[in-house]
């Protein structure tokens, strides 16, 4: 700019100039949105900070009155290339747009929709959606009255008053009113309702509106107005927490298009799937007594509880009430709703007076706890201390109702985006093959600046999606089952809007002329983003997705779409270092995401020959063309041989490619067709090998119990790598468990603890004196059996800690001998426990160095120090 060894305080017009026309560019059209300004130097002692304000309160003048400001103890600054100016940009989310799809379980119609949690705004041409929605669940706080209370409440407010302002006045309303607001065909209520709170709210209603204009709105209404967003995985991203205030709830739907809508929420637990919500800590929680903050009380489950003067305990149970009205909710059989129940509060939960730790009655007896126990999730016995277990069979099948499976495979393109480091990717070694960016060797794998393999390479976007899906009730169990654009399934196959819906569990038929297919297709640069919204859906509950190197490449696509275009985030994600080995999407889906390279670990191409299937046989596709300049290339040329990879290939591959590629190349290619037979060919090679597999592995591992029943066999599928499978096989088949049953003899009464197992599912014990071992049902007549409990197995299980060896000083084991010798050498015998000699004591979660019982028993505090 020439302002070159210039002092600041020279140019005080040519930098307003200057700021004035970068925050014209910056702020645009969005005089809502936030910024701030930060001008740096590295001899200035701290930067100069423009506050975050709103673009539309940002000029120049502010800016310069924060230089200025600096300038009083900095006046001779040069202004020369180590000035730094950053300007930060806020972008507010902004209803405006359609009514957009609300994806947290599916597509177009979620169970959010279905539930009827939310109150759907359909604006289509105004920038309306907020106040509506603000309006629409305003009103789910107002009282219902009659006519004639209408007219009696109404009748002294100014005659210029129109029925909205009525209601936010006297928070009632008629029938009539609330009719109106919740038809869908009758948008011009809804509409008059809205422009009724910006007038009142002095808030424009010529642009869209965004979460900054909502405080206007909640002074107005007196409410606190809190915003749930779906692009945040379903957490708020607006709080208000005014005291005295009832809380509204309204749901941000974004999209990348920049389009953002707003919706209200008709209940805010069925939008979250919990019985519960705690309104203060905006939490929600499945059982009452499992909550408590400041207003919500565990002890009496009420989520109005404060606590008061007139604080008690209860003698029964232990626990601490807030209040006297506390302590009557927790003694009460009665739920939310006033219905009555078997047990109150008080019987449900008791505390212990030393430990003081809460336990639930029914799972276990206050008689039976003991300070510091914790019970063991392997064995689930109560322990005390450290506890070494053993490893357990699997005894049930990890899933009880048949589960279908899925297998993809997405197809993407790399011509547009190279991802690398700020230093720009550079080889870490000289190369002498003169790789490309599509093919690089060892050599020049790794960017000497961020040691990454990734840097330098092309972004990899997903523009082509296959599914197909099996089931027990089509093609599960048959190894010659083909599928095609025409094969359908009732359970597994493709549903619309109409059939997707699971009502109570109730499984409805597939439309019949355009649902039930067990073949799909994606396609578009969102291809990803709409395999998800189909297998989103309630439909599709507990089913297995598949996909070769899903853990190298597929699964990241998948996450993403899930996380940005969905607001889920899968509650279990297992990796290994960076790949993605297993995903599990609960949310009431129950979706399972593996990857057949952790059981079949092979080339794709390698699968039929290994598993007999003879008549397939991998394709080629020329993955180096793809791009979405070629999405509609026909009658073309055939691609050069290139395209296809052909320098990564070994000497083998390339020379059955180019025979392939010789009875190809003066054909005319037809880049849809090739695409769409290629992909499929890949899923079919990959479901009907995975199904083999599957089938072959249950096979082996089936069995048959004395009583002639065939017991299932260990699917892989159940699992996430051929390790964890075998490791199951395992416990299943050959690991052997030792129980104890407890038994009485009927006619003596003598109580006999006996070794037991199970042998097919059957208890055997051997009885006192018996080496035999006798059917449970064979001893009914003398003997009494009351309880069986786990003892122990063939394989130890590594604590989750591991092997805690405890640490023990030698001087305090020296001075704590040294002690008991002297009191030896005067005749008296004391004898100090430590580490070496049995066990250091514990007191609560304390390990005492030296600890002498009698005089703990016997002297008074102040004599166990003359012991010293």
């Amino acid at each position: 700019m020439g302002w070159k060894d210039h002092k600041i305080k020279n140019l005080i017009k040519e930098i307003n100039d200057m700021f004035e026309k970068v925050i014209k560019r910056v702020k645009g059209k969005e005089g809502g949105d936030l910024g701030r300004i930060i001008i740096n130097h590295p001899e200035f002692n701290h930067a100069i900070l423009v506050p975050l304000y709103k673009w539309s309160n940002i000029n120049a003048n502010r800016v310069m009155e924060a230089i200025e400001r600096f300038l009083n103890s900095d006046e001779n600054l040069p202004l020369d290339d180590q000035m730094s100016i950053i300007v930060g940009n806020i972008s507010i989310p902004k209803g405006s747009g359609k009514t957009v799809p609300i994806t947290r379980l599916s597509g177009t119609n979620s169970s959010i929709a279905i539930k009827r949690s939310l109150l759907r705004v359909e604006n289509t041409n105004n920038h309306l959606c907020l106040p509506i929605a603000i309006g629409r669940t305003f009103v789910k706080l107002c009282s219902i009255v009659s006519l004639d209370e209408w007219r009696l409440i109404t009748k002294d407010d100014p005659t210029t008053f129109n029925a909205t302002e009525k209601v936010i006045k006297h928070r009632v309303m008629t029938g009539s009113f609330i009719r109106n607001i919740k038809t869908p065909t009758k948008n011009s209520y809804r509409t008059a309702m809205a422009l009724t709170l910006c007038r009142k709210a002095d808030i424009p209603t010529d642009r869209p509106l965004s979460l900054v204009d909502i405080k206007p709105f909640e002074d107005l209404l007196n409410v606190n107005i809190q915003v749930l967003s779906a692009k945040l995985c379903n957490k708020f991203c607006r709080v208000a927490n005014v005291p005295g205030r009832k809380n509204i709830y309204l749901y941000l739907t974004q999209l990348e298009n920049g389009e953002n809508h707003f919706d209200g929420i008709g209940s805010i637990n069925g939008v979250f799937g919990y019985g519960y919500f705690c309104e203060t800590c905006l939490k929600p929680y499945k059982n009452k007594g499992k909550h408590a903050c400041q207003t919500t009380s565990d002890v009496c489950g009420s989520n109005h509880c404060i606590i008061g003067d007139d604080t008690m305990s209860c003698f029964h149970c232990n626990r601490s009430c807030r209040s006297k009205e506390c302590f009557d909710r927790h003694i009460t059989k009665k739920d939310k709703r006033g219905r009555d129940e078997e047990k109150s509060m008080c019987d449900k939960v008791f505390q212990c007076k030393k430990c003081r730790k809460v336990i639930e009655s029914s799972q276990r007896k206050p008689e039976q706890h003991r300070c510091r126990e914790w019970k063991c999730q392997n064995c689930f016995k109560y322990q005390l201390g450290q506890h070494l277990c053993y490893q357990r069979m699997n005894v049930k099948p990890s899933s009880a109702v048949p589960r279908k499976y899925f297998f993809y495979d997405f197809e993407t393109y790399q011509r547009d985006d190279i991802i690398q480091c700020k230093q720009g990717y550079v080889p870490d070694s000289p190369c002498e093959k003169k790789c490309t960016t599509d093919c690089r060797c060892t050599k020049c794998r790794i960017c000497k600046n961020c040691s990454l393999s990734t840097c330098g390479l092309y972004e990899h976007k997903v523009f082509y999606a296959i599914l197909q899906s099996t089931c027990e009730n089509c093609g599960a169990n048959d190894e010659d089952d083909e599928v095609t654009d025409q094969s359908k399934c009732f359970t597994c196959g493709s549903r619309c809007e109409k059939c997707m819906v699971l009502k109570k569990d109730q499984t409805t038929l597939p439309c019949p002329t355009t649902c039930g297919y067990r073949q799909r297709v994606f396609s578009g640069t969102d291809a990803a983003v709409k395999f998800c919204s189909h297998i989103m859906t309630p439909h599709y509950k507990n089913t297995v997705l598949i996909a070769h190197n899903a853990k190298g490449f597929d699964n990241y696509p998948v996450l993403n779409a899930l996380i940005d275009h969905h607001g889920v985030r899968p509650n279990k994600i297992l990796y290994n270092g960076s790949k993605i080995m297993y995903m599990h999407v609960a949310h009431g889906l129950d979706l399972t995401f593996i990857d057949s390279l952790n059981f079949i670990q092979m080339k794709l191409s390698k699968i039929p020959e290994c598993f007999g299937l003879t008549e397939l046989q991998k394709g080629y596709f020329p993955h180096l063309f793809s791009s979405p300049d070629v999405f509609n290339y026909k009658n073309g040329e055939w691609p050069a041989s290139w395209y296809y990879g052909t320098d990564s290939m070994s000497e083998k591959a390339l020379e059955a490619f180019m025979k392939w590629y010789d009875t190809k190349k003066n054909d005319r290619f037809d880049f849809q067709k090739e695409l769409f037979k290629y992909c499929v060919s890949d899923v079919d090679i990959l479901r009907r090998g995975c199904m083999k597999f599957r089938s072959l592995m249950m096979q082996v591992t089936s069995k048959t119990n004395d009583r002639g029943e065939n017991i299932q066999g260990i699917d892989p599928f159940n699992y996430v790598t051929i390790a964890s499978a075998c490791q199951g096989v395992f416990r299943n088949l050959f690991l052997k468990e030792v129980y104890v049953t407890m038994i009485a003899d009927q006619q003596t009464g003598v109580k006999s603890s006996c070794p037991s197992k199970y042998i097919n599912d059957r208890l055997h014990i051997q009885l006192p004196d018996k080496d035999d071992w006798t059917l449970k049902e064979d001893i009914a007549n003398r003997y009494s059996v009351w309880d069986t409990m786990f003892h122990k197995s063939d394989i130890a299980l590594v604590p989750s800690e591991g092997y805690v060896t405890d640490a023990f000083s030698k001087a305090s084991i020296q001075w704590l001998e040294w002690i008991m010798e002297k009191w030896r050498r005067k005749g008296r015998l004391v004898e100090i426990k430590h580490g070496l000699n049995g066990q250091e004591h514990r007191e609560g979660p304390y390990r005492l160095d030296g600890f002498h019982v009698e005089s703990l028993k016997k002297q008074p505090m102040s004599s166990w120090v003359s012991l010293i």
